[in-house]
């Protein structure tokens, strides 16, 4: 053991085996007592003079580990045999001191990254050794690196995921600290450059899988907390419970993933996150690569970003996208449950979600509480419109099943491309009142901007409400001239600070002469430049239209 206790990295890994059995002690008045005279069910011991007492199950693997109190109740950790533990002094079921975790030992696809160094109380960087135990899951063909709880501080060039690896921590009680102690690159080849605290390449860069290789794919991040320390502030006196001033040029997860080949057996790169929380970054999560597809964004929480919370897509004006035949990348992903807030602190224009791929699911998600500074013209300007809004969808023949847009500075939801479908989506208090500042003020956002290239568009049970205690959206629908091949169906416009106008002459309010197939159904407002066709009855009762 080194210096501190930290476990050096090893160079080489070996399972443990079995150790020989010592010999068995009997009871002589010293406390001890045979194994084979203790309860079925209650085999308990010592760890050496450490008053720390376990109770463990007949079938328990051989190889226990030894906690150790450090600080925080963090523990570290060696492995030890079953037969090598000795009875307490006290009743064979004695209550332990403090509750004990068993974790399984390392094997080649599951290794702790505490046994390669990693500090879990954050007085040390932690980043070599997470990165060590990555790239030694990745030589074995990959598996999971577990980051026990605890508080790991990490820096540039911070954590970069490789081949079929995982990293998996224990929910909101594995803390992962990016500080700003080592230079965080802010451009790359002449634009602005974003770097992740887990990534896969970088904002400008993606990784190339080597022709036919298959690599790299199927690795992810799940269950941990991400944060940021832009003050480098001691741990000590971290506000664990507050947020801090958010760090620029650094995300909280990038993919951005390119594979070449046209021998691929699986066609996505399938990545997953999972169960992760961010705070306090430029952006929140960003999924960038013409391969970064099939993937699952479950339960995401993000709070106060720069910029955007959730990137999908390469934006217009990235640096990849004239290579690239102008393709967004990032296509073919199912999210659910991701949930934004405040984002565009930076007062750029920015939205809390927004949406460049192709063929997305969305499935209970939310965008709320993003900021904006720039004034009302800004705000039906191509080029700055997005400013603090919910959701910008500039890709096309999405889905968009149960998601929300809340009290959001700028619009609710920004619909600019085609084919996108909306069922029971609501957009509610947009231009709100506590999220405006500098030139920004409210009464005049939309809870819906429908732009006029939005053809194929069809929304289900869209809802605009403006609730009663403070001002907000102008607009309920703002849909550009010229659009056609539009469908809204059993729309809804409330505004509860007016009373019974509700929004009279502001419901749904169009810019000028709109195209064919167009369908508008809000509230009892209908309007049609889409004929009726009737189906025909033709033989063996086939209908055709």
């Amino acid at each position: 053991m080194s210096e501190g206790g930290v476990i050096p990295a090893p160079q080489a890994f070996n399972p443990p085996t079995k150790q020989p059995k010592s010999p068995r002690k009997t009871g002589q008045g010293s406390g001890h007592h045979s194994a084979r005279s203790s309860p079925p069910h209650a085999q308990c011991g010592t760890l050496e003079q450490e008053q720390v007492y376990r109770c463990t199950d007949p079938n328990t693997p051989t190889h226990l580990r030894r906690h150790t109190q450090l600080q925080h109740r963090i523990h570290r950790i060696q492995p030890y045999s079953l037969d090598s533990l000795t009875m307490p002094p006290s009743a064979p079921n004695a209550v332990p001191i403090e509750r004990i975790e068993p974790l399984m030992p390392d094997t080649p696809m599951s290794i702790n990254a505490i046994n390669y160094g990693a500090d879990p109380t954050g007085a040390k960087d932690s980043t070599a050794a997470i990165q060590r135990a990555v790239d030694d899951v990745a030589a074995r063909g990959g598996g999971s690196v577990e980051l026990p709880r605890g508080i790991y501080r990490v820096s540039y060039p911070f954590i970069d995921i490789k081949h079929r690896v995982e990293i998996f921590g224990y929910g909101s009680s594995t803390v992962v600290i990016a500080h700003s102690d080592r230079a965080i690159p802010t451009t790359a080849n002449g634009h602005t450059e974003y770097t992740g605290v887990f990534h896969v390449g970088s904002y400008t860069t993606p990784v190339y899988g080597n022709y036919n290789a298959n690599k790299p794919m199927r690795m992810g991040v799940r269950n941990l907390h991400i944060r940021t320390n832009a003050a480098n502030t001691p741990i000590s006196s971290y506000p664990l419970d507050a947020h801090t001033a958010p760090l620029n040029n650094v995300a909280g997860v990038i993919f951005h993933t390119h594979l070449t080949g046209d021998q691929l057996n699986e066609p996505d790169i399938v990545p997953v996150i999972a169960g992760v929380e961010v705070w306090d970054t430029a952006i929140g999560v960003a999924v960038l690569g013409l391969d970064d597809q099939g993937m699952k964004i479950d339960d995401v929480t993000i709070r106060r970003t720069l910029n955007q919370g959730l990137l999908l897509g390469k934006p217009a004006g990235h640096p990849r996208r004239p290579n690239e035949g102008q393709n967004s990348g990032a296509a073919d992903n199912k999210l659910r449950g991701v949930d934004v807030a405040e984002a565009n602190l930076s007062g750029g224009s920015y939205a809390g979600i927004e949406v460049y791929a192709a063929q997305a699911k969305f499935e209970n998600c939310s965008s709320n509480s993003n900021h904006r500074t720039s004034n009302k013209d800004a705000l039906y300007e191509p080029a700055t419109r997005h400013a603090g809004a919910g959701w910008i969808v500039q890709g096309e023949r999405n889905m968009f099943i149960g998601c929300t847009a809340r009290s959001n500075a700028g619009h609710g939801w920004i619909v600019e491309w085609a084919h996108n479908i909306f069922i029971g989506c609501e957009a509610e208090g947009s231009s709100w009142a506590g999220t405006v500042s500098g030139a920004a003020r409210a009464d005049e956002a939309a809870n819906w901007y429908i732009g006029r290239n939005a053809r194929g568009t069809r929304m289900v049970a869209p809802v605009s409400y403006n609730p009663p205690e403070k001002p907000a959206s102008l607009y309920g629908f703002y849909i550009e001239n010229k659009i056609y091949d539009l469908r809204i169906t059993e729309g809804t416009a409330k505004d509860d600070r007016i009373g019974d106008g509700n929004m009279l002459g502001r419901r749904v309010y169009i810019t000028g002469a709109i195209g064919a197939n167009v369908v508008i159904e809000v509230e009892e407002l209908r309007h049609s430049t889409s004929p009726a066709g009737q189906l025909t009855k033709e033989a063996y009762n086939v209908m055709r239209g």
